[in-house]
C-alpha cells in the first residue's frame, strides 16, 4: 500500500523523501516497480488478457495491481492461494476455472520462493 502511494505521488514528490517519511526502501520501492509478473500481468491485459493476480501475504499488493489494470481497461481480479502446499496450486487452478471457465491461454507465475512440495496433476 505504501509503495503504491508512492507510485501516484512520485510526480509530486522526490521518491526518496516519501520512502524515507513512509520508513520504506527506495530500492524496494524500484524492486516493488519493476516486478516482471506486474510488468506481464500489464502487458497482458494491454492484449485483452483476462488477468488473475495471485498472492499469498500481500493483498494491497495484489489489488493495487488489479486496480492499475482496470484503469488501462483490462479485467483483473485477485486469487489468494498458498503455493507452497501441495494442494495450492490445484487450489489456485480450480478458482481460476471457476470464474473464467475451462480455456487458460497462460499462466504467469511467480518464482520468487520455490514450492517445498513437489507439484502433482490437479
Amino acid at each position: 500500500m505504501r509503495y503504491e502511494w508512492i507510485r501516484r505521488h512520485r510526480e509530486q514528490y522526490p521518491i526518496r523523501l516519501m520512502c524515507r517519511s513512509l520508513r520504506v526502501s527506495s530500492s524496494g520501492f524500484h524492486d516493488w516497480c519493476n516486478r516482471m509478473p506486474s510488468l506481464r500481468a500489464r502487458s497482458l491485459a494491454k492484449r485483452s488478457a483476462q488477468v488473475i493476480v495471485h498472492y499469498y501475504h500481500s493483498q494491497s499488493d495484489a489489488e493495487g495491481l488489479v486496480k492499475e489494470i482496470r484503469a488501462i481497461g483490462g479485467r483483473a481480479l485477485s486469487m489468494r492461494a498458498d503455493l507452497g502446499t501441495q494442494e495450492g496450486p490445484c487450489s489456485l487452478a480450480k478458482q481460476a476455472q471457476a470464474i473464467i471457465g475451462a480455456r487458460q491461454d497462460i499462466l504467469v507465475a511467480n518464482t520468487e520462493s520455490p514450492s517445498k512440495h513437489p507439484s502433482k496433476p490437479c
